[in-house]
């Protein structure tokens, strides 16, 4: 989009994003909405809240980890599968 606004003009930058966000309301609005499965609410939305709010508390002097592995494992399994294997080597 950036290519376009400044290489052939703002018009055209702004007249495809009109034409994309119209497209796009087009669909969502002829939609089936039959698609869609509507579940029923079960339990109390304030007990749950409750709960997250008590396990949030009793977390509270948890120790974190320093190591980014232990947070981001899949963008780090790669990398990790690969020094495993140049270790062998």
């Amino acid at each position: 989009m950036v290519y376009i606004q400044d290489n052939l003009g703002w018009s055209l930058g702004f007249g495809l994003c009109v034409v994309t966000t119209l497209v796009s309301v087009f669909f969502f609005s002829s939609s089936d909405y039959r698609i869609y499965r509507h579940k029923k609410p079960q339990g109390n939305a304030i007990l749950e809240l409750g709960k997250v709010f008590v396990a949030s508390l009793l977390k509270w002097k948890c120790q974190l980890s320093s190591r980014a592995e232990d947070y981001y494992q899949h963008v780090f399994a790669s990398s990790a599968a690969s020094a495993n294997t140049r270790a062998k080597d």
